[in-house]
C-alpha cells in the first residue's frame, strides 16, 4: 500500500466532508473532519524497516509502571513510591542513536503538539506537559519504551490525567498494560483502553499482571484471559502477544531491586518477545485497521450527509413548486375575453384578402356587438376597473402568501403525479422518508396520490437555510410587495377599460404574434383557412380561462391547452383556452388562436415569475440552489477519494 497516497486522499475526503458539513449542517462540524488529529496520525508516514517501534507502558495508580520502566532500561528514571498520579506527563526512554535522527520525532510524535524535550530532572515529571526523553543504552536501536500517566486517578468523568494519556496512547505502536490484583476486575480502566483501541485503530498488547507470590498461576491465567477479553473482542485476541506476572515485593517497591517478569502459559520471555517485533509489519498492521476505521466512519458521515443533500434538494424544488402557484394564482383576475377578442380582431385584419371577404358577415356582426357594448359605457368602466385593481391586488396576495410559505418552518404544496418534475419530486420524498434517521431530524413527508393524481408535499425547512429566512425577515415586506405590484402594472400592462383601450405597446404586441404565427403557417394550413372561411364562422363572443391550482375550472367546451412551461412541476398544468358553444368558431380559428395565445400566456407568467424572483425568491431559491451544488460537489470528492483508498487497500488485501 502506498500510504503517502492514502494519506492524501485520507485528507481529501476529511476536507471534502468538512465543506459538505459546512454547507448542510452550519451548526455542526463534521465528525470526521473534526476528529482529524484523531484519524491522521494513524497513518504512520515512517515505514522503514529500521524505525523505532514504540512500546508504551500504561495502567492504573499505583499499578507498578514506572517501576517496570526503570526495570526495563536498568536505571532508576522514573519516579516510584505509594502516591498514585505521580507520573503527570510522558517519559520516553530510547537510545541516544535516535535523538540524533533529524525527523525522527516529527515523524514518531506529530500527535502531541510539541516533540519531547530532554528531561532535566526527575521532577520535570511531576507536572503537566509536553513529553521529555532520556537516553539508555541498554535499549536496542529500534525500540523506545514510554512510561505514560496513569488513567485512574480521579473520579468518574473527571480523571486527572486520561486527557494526558490519550495522545500518548495515539502514539504507541504496542501497549504494554499493567495491573494488579486489586483493579484487574476494574471494567473503568480497560472500557477507557477498548474506547481508546477503538478510535486509534488496534495495538499489540502485552499484559503484565502484578500479583501476590501466593496466587497459583491457574488463577493468575484465568484474571490474564479476563483482561484481555475485556480489552479485545470479536476474534480480535490475537493481538495479544504476551501474558506475564510479576510478584509483589518490598525490595522491588523501594527500588532496592529490579522487577522480574516471568512468562503465563505459552508467552515468550519478555526479552524474546521484544526481539520478534517486526517494526515495520506492525505499523502497517495498524495503519490498515487505522484506514479501515477511517472509512467506516467516512461512509457513515458521507450517508448522513448525502441524507441532509437530498433534503435541501427537495426543499428548493418544493420551494420552485410554491413558487409556481403564486405565480398562477396571481393571474387568476386576467382580463382574458377582452385580450381573446383584440387577438381576434387582429387575427382577422391580418387575413388574405379573399378570406377577409368571405367574412363579412362574420364583420357585421363584430360592428352590431361594438355597438350594443357602446350603450353601456358606465357599467363596463366601473366593471374594468375593478378588474384593473383586483388583478394587481391578486398579485400582491399570491407574493404576500408565497413569502410566508418561504419564512415558514415548512414548506407545504401540491404536485401532481402526471408531470415529471412532479413524479421525481414525489420518489425523493419516498425514498428519503423511508431512509433511517439515527439523528431523528424532521423529514420530508407525502401524502397521496388521490384521485386526480395530486399529491400534498410536507417540506421541513432545511438548516443550510436558516441564515436566508433570517435575512429575508429582515427585509422590508411591505415594500418589497409594494415593487411588484409597481412592475407587474407595467409587465402586465392592464388598462383602466381593457375592452376599449388597448395599450400601444401591448396591441403592437398582439399584433406582432399574430403577424408571426401566420407567416409561421404551411402551405396546408393557409389553403385550410381559405376553405373554414367559406363557412363564414365569425366570432361572436370568446373566453380566455386560466385554469390554475386552485380548482377554478370554468365548464365549458374546451378547445384544447397551452401548457404553461418553465415553472418546476408545473409542466402538466394548463391554462385552458376555453371557448364557449356560442362563439361558432372554426376548426382552424380555434387551432390558430391556441397555438397564438399559448406563446402569449407562457410569456406573460415568465415575466410575473421574474418579478418574483426579482423582489422575492430569487436570491433565496438561487442560493438554495447554490448550497444544493456545493454540497454535492463536495460529497462526489468524498466518493472518490474514498473509492482510492478502497482500491489501494484491496491490492494490498490480495
Amino acid at each position: 500500500m502506498d500510504f503517502n497516497q492514502v494519506y492524501d486522499q485520507m485528507k481529501r475526503a476529511a476536507g471534502a466532508l468538512g465543506r459538505a458539513e459546512k454547507v448542510l449542517s452550519p451548526d455542526r462540524r463534521s465528525r470526521v473532519a473534526s476528529e482529524e488529529s484523531a484519524l491522521f496520525h494513524k497513518i504512520d508516514p515512517s515505514l522503514a524497516p529500521d524505525f523505532p517501534l514504540l512500546l508504551s507502558v500504561c495502567g492504573g495508580g499505583n499499578s507498578g509502571k514506572s517501576t517496570l520502566v526503570n526495570s526495563l532500561i536498568g536505571e532508576s528514571v522514573a519516579p516510584t513510591g505509594g502516591t498514585a498520579g505521580l507520573t503527570r506527563r510522558g517519559l520516553i526512554c530510547g537510545h541516544p542513536e535516535l535523538w540524533q535522527t533529524p525527523a525522527f520525532c516529527q515523524s514518531l510524535f506529530h500527535c502531541f503538539p510539541e516533540s519531547p524535550k530532554r528531561m532535566e530532572c526527575a521532577d520535570d515529571l511531576l507536572t503537566p506537559g509536553t513529553p521529555v526523553f532520556v537516553e539508555s543504552t541498554r535499549l536496542p536501536r529500534n525500540l523506545l519504551i514510554l512510561d505514560t500517566p496513569d488513567f485512574d486517578t480521579g473520579a468518574r468523568s473527571s480523571y486527572t490525567n486520561r486527557s494526558l494519556a490519550t495522545p500518548i496512547l495515539e502514539a504507541s505502536h504496542v501497549l504494554i498494560y499493567v495491573f494488579t490484583n486489586a483493579n484487574y476486575a476494574n471494567k473503568d480502566n480497560t472500557d477507557f483502553l477498548r474506547e481508546r483501541l477503538h478510535e486509534i485503530g488496534t495495538r499489540e498488547i502485552i499484559l503484565v499482571y502484578r500479583v501476590s507470590p501466593a496466587l497459583d498461576d491457574e488463577t493468575v491465567s484465568r484474571h490474564l484471559s479476563e483482561v484481555a477479553g475485556n480489552l479485545y473482542v470479536n476474534g480480535q485476541a490475537d493481538h495479544i502477544k504476551g501474558f506475564y506476572r510479576t510478584d509483589e515485593s518490598n525490595e522491588v517497591v523501594a527500588g532496592d531491586e529490579s522487577m522480574r517478569l516471568r512468562p503465563v502459559g505459552s508467552s515468550p520471555e519478555m526479552s524474546s518477545l521484544f526481539k520478534s517485533l517486526d517494526p515495520r509489519a506492525i505499523r502497517q498492521s495498524q495503519s490498515m485497521s487505522a484506514v479501515a476505521h477511517f472509512l467506516d466512519e467516512a461512509d457513515k458521515e458521507r450517508a448522513r450527509l448525502d441524507r441532509s443533500r437530498e433534503h435541501l434538494e427537495i426543499y428548493r424544488n418544493a420551494c420552485l413548486i410554491a413558487c409556481g402557484r403564486a405565480v398562477l394564482s396571481s393571474l387568476r383576475l386576467f382580463p382574458q375575453e377582452a385580450i381573446l377578442e383584440r387577438v381576434q380582431q387582429h387575427y382577422a385584419e391580418t387575413a388574405p384578402p379573399l378570406v377577409r371577404y368571405l367574412r363579412t358577415p362574420g364583420k357585421k356582426v363584430r360592428q352590431v356587438t361594438g355597438r350594443v357594448r357602446a350603450w353601456m359605457p358606465k357599467r363596463r368602466k366601473n366593471s374594468d376597473k375593478a378588474v384593473s385593481q383586483e388583478l394587481l391586488k391578486s398579485v400582491q396576495s399570491a407574493a404576500n402568501e408565497f413569502y410566508r410559505h418561504l419564512c415558514a418552518e415548512q414548506i407545504v404544496t401540491t404536485a401532481s403525479l402526471t408531470d415529471p418534475d412532479g413524479r421525481a419530486l414525489y420518489e425523493k420524498v419516498r425514498r428519503l422518508s423511508n431512509l433511517p434517521n439515527p439523528e431523528g431530524a424532521p423529514k420530508p413527508s407525502v401524502e397521496g396520490p388521490n384521485g386526480d393524481n395530486e399529491l400534498r408535499l410536507t417540506v421541513p425547512r432545511h438548516p443550510a437555510v436558516n441564515d436566508l429566512v433570517q435575512e429575508m425577515q429582515t427585509v422590508n415586506v411591505e415594500e418589497r410587495l409594494a415593487k411588484i405590484k409597481e412592475e407587474a402594472l407595467r409587465v402586465l400592462k392592464v388598462p383602466e377599460n381593457p375592452l376599449t383601450a388597448f395599450d400601444r405597446e401591448f396591441d403592437r404586441e398582439l399584433r406582432h404574434l399574430v403577424l408571426e404565427n401566420r407567416q409561421n403557417l404551411s402551405m396546408i394550413k393557409r389553403f385550410s383557412e381559405y376553405l373554414f372561411a367559406l363557412a363564414d364562422m365569425g366570432l361572436v363572443s370568446g373566453a380566455l380561462t386560466y385554469v390554475v391550482f386552485t380548482g377554478d375550472i370554468v365548464s365549458a367546451t374546451a378547445a384544447g391547452s397551452a401548457k404553461v412551461t418553465g415553472l418546476f412541476g408545473l409542466n402538466d398544468l394548463a391554462a385552458l383556452l376555453v371557448f364557449p358553444a356560442q362563439a361558432k368558431l372554426g376548426q382552424f380559428e380555434r387551432h390558430f388562436l391556441s397555438d397564438l395565445l399559448q406563446k402569449w400566456l407562457n410569456d406573460r407568467v415568465q415575466r410575473v415569475q421574474q418579478i418574483f424572483d426579482r423582489h422575492l425568491s430569487g436570491s433565496f431559491i438561487s442560493t438554495c440552489g447554490k448550497r444544493f451544488q456545493e454540497a454535492d460537489e463536495a460529497l462526489s470528492e468524498v466518493g472518490d477519494a474514498l473509492e482510492e483508498i478502497k482500491e489501494e487497500a484491496c491490492h494490498v488485501a490480495k
